[in-house]
């Protein structure tokens, strides 16, 4: 079996990889890899930024987790 085709880039490093969302760009995939994911905190989000590669979106929960924790 064949991974699916990438359908857009990383908001953050301009890698290629598949958004569930967009799917094939008529109709949604069944679910997304991102969804498997811990949520990314509101205070990490930008409003417009699009999809994170799995490392980007990774690494952004921990900096948010981090920065949490800190407070």
């Amino acid at each position: 079996m064949t991974a699916p085709a990438a359908n857009t880039v990383c908001a953050i490093c301009g890698a290629a990889l598949r958004c569930g969302a967009i799917g094939d760009g008529t109709q949604p995939d069944a679910t997304c890899w991102c969804m498997a994911e811990d949520a990314l905190p509101a205070s990490a989000r930008r409003p417009g930024q699009g999809c994170r590669c799995q490392r980007c979106l990774r690494e952004a929960i921990a900096h948010a987790r981090a920065a949490s924790e800190s407070d």
